[in-house]
C-alpha cells in the first residue's frame, strides 16, 4: 500500500465511500445465502420425517439498505412451516422436543468468512 499524507489519505478513503456500500451489499447477500444453505442441510439433517418440509422454507429477503445499515433477514419463511421452524429452532414441547439450533449454528459458522469477506471489501475499496 502505498504511503500518503493525512489529506491524501482522507481523500482515498472518501473516494472509497460509495465502493465500500456495493462491496458491502454484496458480502451481506453471499453472507444470508451461505447462511441459508447451510441452515437448510442442518435443517434436514435434524427435522426427521414429520418436519420434512421445514428445510425448503428457510430463505432470506433481499439486502436492505438504510441510511448506512445493510440487512438481510435469514429464517423460516410462510404460514405453518414457519411456525414450525420456530419449534424446531428454539424448541418446545417440554423435554421431547428440544431445539435444533440450525440457523444459529449456519450463522455461527459463516462468520469468520463473512469477517474476512468484509475486511477483504474494505481493502478492495482504497486500493
Amino acid at each position: 500500500m502505498p504511503t500518503y499524507t493525512p489529506d491524501e489519505f482522507a481523500d482515498v478513503l472518501m473516494g472509497a465511500i460509495p465502493k465500500v456500500a456495493r462491496e458491502t451489499v454484496s458480502v451481506v447477500k453471499r453472507g444470508a445465502l451461505n447462511v441459508k444453505n447451510e441452515a437448510r442441510r442442518n435443517s434436514v439433517a435434524s427435522s426427521g420425517f414429520s418436519a420434512r418440509h421445514a428445510p425448503q422454507t428457510i430463505a432470506f429477503d433481499e439486502v436492505e439498505v438504510h441510511g448506512q445499515t445493510i440487512s438481510a433477514e435469514v429464517g423460516y419463511l410462510g404460514g405453518k412451516q414457519a411456525k414450525l421452524g420456530v419449534l424446531l429452532e428454539f424448541g418446545g414441547g417440554r423435554d421431547h422436543s428440544p431445539p435444533h439450533h440450525d440457523l444459529r449454528r449456519a450463522l455461527d459458522a459463516e462468520e469468520p468468512g463473512f469477517v474476512r469477506a468484509m475486511g477483504d471489501a474494505g481493502e478492495r475499496a482504497i486500493e
